[in-house]
């Protein structure tokens, strides 16, 4: 494939403005849900909005333990020499994701491994909880 400056910048501008909005430092369950405009900072400065209603319908399914211990959003890693595979890291969103009955998840190297459908089902599930990365 020609390389083409234009292209490469482009890639370059994009990559950037997706990685402005991750959130860095992730907030706990419980605490988004005492907030009234809950909300984290983001890389970039901004404000990234949890949906209420969204950590409502999450915190449901969670043990008052997890919730208490789950930061959010749950970051999945989409990398590219793992095509449709995705991880997350820490014991509580691995908790977390198998009291949300994602029970096709499995652990590997100290990360938890889905298929980047079922990331995308979650994502879809609870608007705002779920962040992804591409490396």
């Amino acid at each position: 494939m020609p390389e083409d400056p234009g292209l490469e910048r482009w890639l370059r501008l994009e990559a950037h403005r997706l990685n402005e909005a991750l959130v860095t430092q992730p907030k706990v369950l419980s605490d988004l849900l005492r907030e009234a405009e809950p909300k984290a900072a983001t890389r970039g400065g901004g404000q990234h909005r949890f949906d209420p209603a969204a950590l409502r319908a999450m915190a449901a399914e969670l043990s008052p333990l997890t919730r208490h211990r789950l930061r959010l959003p749950i970051t999945f890693v989409l990398a590219h020499d793992a095509p449709g595979d995705c991880h997350c890291t820490g014991e509580d969103a691995e908790e977390a994701l198998h009291e949300l009955n994602v029970t096709k998840a499995r652990s590997r190297d100290g990360k938890l491994w889905l298929s980047t459908p079922l990331a995308f089902e979650l994502a879809r599930r609870f608007p705002g909880c779920v962040q992804f990365v591409r490396l």
